[in-house]
């Protein structure tokens, strides 16, 4: 419970539709994602969507991180290149 805390207090909004988890375990290859309620989430890189509510668990490498877009949105694909490179 602990690990889920502190992966939860790491993530954060990108203006209204962008969810960053920042991983912050060396080596890590899967990381724990809160997405918040009301509406279905994208992960940026693999397409895969996902429920809100709910912790999810991702794979991830130094390319391919926790970046998710709220369903329904309209997200640029250069501001998820962009927001990638960070």
């Amino acid at each position: 419970a602990e690990c889920l805390s502190k992966a939860a207090d790491a993530q954060f909004m990108l203006g209204p539709d962008l969810l960053v988890a920042p991983v912050t375990a060396s080596r890590a290859r899967e990381w724990s994602v809160y997405l918040p309620a009301g509406d279905s989430w994208q992960h940026a890189f693999s397409g895969q969507v996902f429920d809100g509510g709910a912790w999810v668990r991702v794979p991830t490498t130094l390319d391919d991180f926790p970046l998710f877009y709220r369903g329904g949105s309209t997200v640029s694909p250069f501001l998820l290149k962009a927001t990638a490179q960070i």
